[in-house]
């Protein structure tokens, strides 16, 4: 078999979900391996894999912002929302593309990421809260809201060119709100979970600005500057995806020798 049949069967076959999920699957792995070393802190174990840690951030670890849509912190946590990926990344892929698919999982995840830190640091100051007090964060619910948020979004384009996803938007807001209600509901009332609402905010705010700007496959006229504007999208999601899991590594590797 040559080069081209293998990587038209790749083209066919492997899709950008499967690929998310993979590398998800693979996150939550070497999550469980590396806790052998750090069993009594699993929070100091998804801290070296990337996670979302606040006080990181600002010393210049900007990377985390992408890299945390990628951890978890449970296996049910994982199983949830990888179920939820699969399902809603499916759908964002048959109508939009895999690249794009891609590009809002990165984009989103970053915003979601960004919305989380912005509410630590307010929180911080209005409390003097201690650095210490600050919270890990991990896992693709950011992401997933923020592709909810491109379904949402591209219900309030103007759809000159194409018609409007085949999707009820009023069972979108209302898993949105379910979820933010119970999600603030268990972080009031305790129960030992967390649950990052900030960043799924985040991760839908920035999927709805997506959803307006993203142009579905059903669109049957695309402008020369939108065509470059998705294409560079995707380009520059990929380099920073790289661009941070490369400087996380790098990082890992550092931490990692500091504690033997």
């Amino acid at each position: 078999m040559n080069m081209k049949k293998v990587l038209l069967i790749i083209k066919l076959y492997l899709k950008t979900t499967l690929v998310l999920i993979g590398i998800n699957l693979i996150m939550y792995l070497l999550t469980l391996v590396l806790s052998i070393f750090f069993s009594a802190n699993s929070s100091l174990t998804l801290v070296f894999l990337g996670a979302e840690y606040t006080p990181s951030i600002l010393q210049g670890e900007v990377w985390r912002l992408v890299t945390a849509s990628f951890l978890h912190a449970s296996s049910l946590h994982l199983l949830i929302n990888m179920w939820a990926l699969f399902t809603f990344g499916n759908y964002i892929e048959r109508f939009y593309s895999g690249k794009k698919l891609f590009a809002i999982y990165i984009v989103t995840g970053i915003t979601g990421s960004l919305v989380s830190v912005i509410a630590n640091i307010l929180t911080a100051y209005s409390s003097n809260q201690a650095v210490s007090g600050y919270a890990v964060s991990v896992g693709a619910s950011a992401a997933i809201f923020g592709l909810i948020g491109v379904m949402i979004g591209n219900h309030l384009r103007k759809n000159n060119y194409s018609l409007p996803l085949p999707i009820n938007t009023a069972q979108l807001w209302l898993f949105v709100g379910y979820n933010l209600i119970i999600g603030f509901g268990i972080n009031t009332f305790g129960g030992g979970i967390n649950i990052n609402n900030w960043a799924h905010i985040g991760g839908l705010v920035g999927g709805i600005i997506l959803g307006i700007l993203l142009d579905p496959k059903t669109t049957f006229y695309r402008s020369r500057p939108k065509k470059i504007l998705e294409q560079t999208l995707f380009i520059i999601s990929l380099v920073i995806f790289i661009l941070s899991f490369i400087a996380n590594f790098i990082s890992f590797i550092s931490l990692f020798l500091q504690t033997q």
